[in-house]
């Protein structure tokens, strides 16, 4: 029924006609519109599909007004109010490929460090357990170009003929490196892909991480960004100390912080291997020669398993890392054992 509203009804006397006010029918009143009682913040989100930052539009109740729908990843990570999907989206890699390029029959073979292109990596190749060669790869067209850095006096500060010592960073320009002593993590440069110069090892950017023996800092893993490292602390007689950290610096042009100890799920794994381009997905090896991953849905989150209860991802291969978009691995394809490990390239 409309709602009845006020209205004037004629009274005639002798004096004219008097205009008298008259109350609608109380029995309206039944159609008079309720108190709207306004969405919360996580159903006004819902309704418009907003998963991140501030969204501002009419609510239920048609009033105009701004909330908070959570975060992504990082800086990119939200478009128009929707969190973009994480780039490793499935954990499958069915065809394998040999890595010809990088391995040399009979011999041990190790990635280290990989760039998101895939076109210069970082491995050590050696004819047993350990005393490796350290062997830079850079690609250009259809044609790879291996440089024998073993002998490079610059790097002579790090421990290139240890497994589990290095890191690339994504620009393929900076080996990341534990000391000689084991306590800290140096890194040296070098001015341009193809070259095999490079500066004298320092540890200006980790100057905050270093340790003191018997504790030992190695299995350094950075972020494509340069924002965010993750490394191995073993050593301390106390088990909470040992374990699998992460530093993040808001800028490239400042220190690492202290890293913080991550959870003792992370810390379960043996090592980091490899990071997402979004930071969103851990590579961590086993202590049985294979890979998971874990994840997260940002940035301020811990990683976690998301197949749980289930165990988590595997991924194929151990010393795993992946390539930029998350569609294909590099890894070593073949059971430990030193002797006749090889690397592949794994593809969905």
């Amino acid at each position: 029924m409309p709602r009845s509203l006020p209205f004037l009804f004629l009274v005639t006397s002798a004096c004219g006609a008097l205009e008298m006010p008259v109350a609608p029918d109380a029995s309206s009143s039944k159609d008079a519109s309720p108190t709207c009682a306004a969405e919360t913040d996580a159903a006004f989100c819902a309704r418009l599909g907003a998963t991140c930052e501030d969204e501002t539009a009419a609510d239920n109740c048609g009033t105009m007004r701004t909330a908070s729908c959570g975060t992504c990843g990082g800086t990119d990570a939200c478009v128009a109010n929707v969190c973009k999907a994480p780039v490793c989206s499935s954990f499958a890699f069915p065809n394998q490929t040999l890595a010809t390029a990088l391995n040399d029959t009979g011999k041990q073979d190790a990635v280290t460090g990989v760039t998101p292109d895939g076109k210069t990596i970082l491995s050590q190749r050696g004819q047993s357990c350990g005393n490796f060669r350290l062997i830079l790869s850079d690609t250009s067209g259809l044609v790879t170009t291996n440089h024998d850095l073993t002998g490079n006096a610059e790097l002579s500060a790090m421990q290139i003929a240890s497994e589990g010592t290095l890191a690339l960073t994504a620009d393929g320009l900076t080996i990341i490196g534990t000391s000689a002593d084991g306590t800290a993590l140096l890194a040296s440069h070098r001015a341009a892909l193809g070259s095999a110069t490079f500066s004298a090892a320092t540890g200006t950017d980790f100057t905050n991480l270093a340790v003191v023996a018997p504790r030992r800092i190695d299995f350094p893993v950075i972020s494509s960004d340069d924002l965010a490292l993750y490394y191995r602390i073993t050593g301390d007689a106390d088990p909470s100390v040992d374990g699998l950290y992460e530093s993040v610096r808001t800028s490239t042009s400042v220190p690492f912080p202290a890293g913080t100890r991550m959870s003792n799920l992370v810390s379960s794994f043996g090592a980091v291997t490899g990071i997402s381009t979004d930071r969103m997905t851990l590579f961590l090896q086993t202590n049985s020669f294979s890979t998971v991953a874990l994840t997260r849905r940002s940035l301020v989150q811990p990683f976690t398993n998301p197949n749980m209860p289930a165990p988590p991802p595997v991924v194929p291969g151990f010393r795993t890392r992946p390539l930029g978009d998350c569609n294909s691995l590099v890894a070593t394809c073949t059971p430990g054992g030193c002797a006749g490990e090889e690397v592949c390239v794994f593809t969905k």
